[in-house]
């Protein structure tokens, strides 16, 4: 595997991980907070408020330069 491979799988991964995180998001904001204000709502909640984590929305900046992209497999936006 050639430096701009290795980087390119880096970057597909950080973008992999940002959609989990995301989904992952989504799954507490509408699944697990709702059931914990109920529990806010019957009295048995602590003191400490429980922050919302926010989505994030920024995606990996892909391979440009024209020494690098040629090297670059077809599958990660490569030319042919």
């Amino acid at each position: 595997m050639t430096f701009a491979e290795h980087f390119s799988s880096v970057g597909a991964h950080l973008d992999k991980s940002v959609a989990a995180y995301n989904k992952s998001v989504g799954s507490l904001d509408h699944r697990v907070l709702p059931h914990l204000r109920k529990f806010q709502d019957l009295g048995a909640a602590g003191t400490k408020e429980l922050a919302e984590p926010e989505a994030i929305e920024k995606t990996a900046v892909g391979l440009s330069a024209a020494e690098i992209r040629p090297a670059l497999p077809l599958a990660e936006g490569g030319e042919a």
